[in-house]
């Protein structure tokens, strides 16, 4: 059953639109909690409502983790912007159904966006948070590993004002 989110989520997901993802300052982004089996979240283009569904287990989540969750979330947001409407409406949801590699792909591409955008060591706090859930284990192999997102943080522009730097 879909519940309307907390104030500290909407709360973080404005601080993160405002400082990491300006592409999608203006555009109206739902927030509600959903029980997943696995998933702490997942975001979602219902044309025209851009939705984001959290896991209440995340709730006693710290942090920086959480905005390493939700950076990731936001991240998948941007990408389908940039791709439009037409490819993701046509191309994702048999893409997420049938094409395992493809899926690892894409989660591997929003998480290095993720990481570009600034938000490494928040993406590497998860990650270490996630280890210790059980049931998200069946689904890890579908993001990078901590060793890669050090990796990709460490190529990204030292220019990044915003680069939260990885604390390891």
């Amino acid at each position: 059953m879909l519940k309307p989110a907390e104030k500290k989520y909407k709360e973080t997901i404005e601080y993160l639109v405002n400082n990491y993802y300006p592409e999608l300052k203006g555009k109206k982004i739902y927030l509600f909690k959903y029980k997943f089996k696995t998933f702490w979240a997942c975001a979602l283009w219902i044309i025209p409502f851009r939705v984001i569904l959290i896991n209440p287990k995340v709730d006693n989540l710290d942090n920086i983790p959480l905005r390493g969750l939700l950076g990731h979330e936001l991240s998948h947001l941007s990408i389908y912007e940039q791709k439009g409407w037409l490819k993701y409406l046509y191309i994702y949801p048999p893409v997420y159904l049938f094409f395992r590699k493809k899926i690892i792909k894409e989660e591997n591409a929003v998480d290095r966006l993720t990481i570009e955008k600034g938000l490494g060591n928040s993406l590497f706090e998860l990650r270490k948070a996630v280890k210790q859930d059980e049931k998200h284990a069946r689904v890890n192999y579908l993001y990078l590993t901590e060793e890669e997102i050090i990796e990709h943080s460490n190529k990204v522009d030292d220019e990044n004002k915003n680069n939260d730097k990885i604390n390891y």
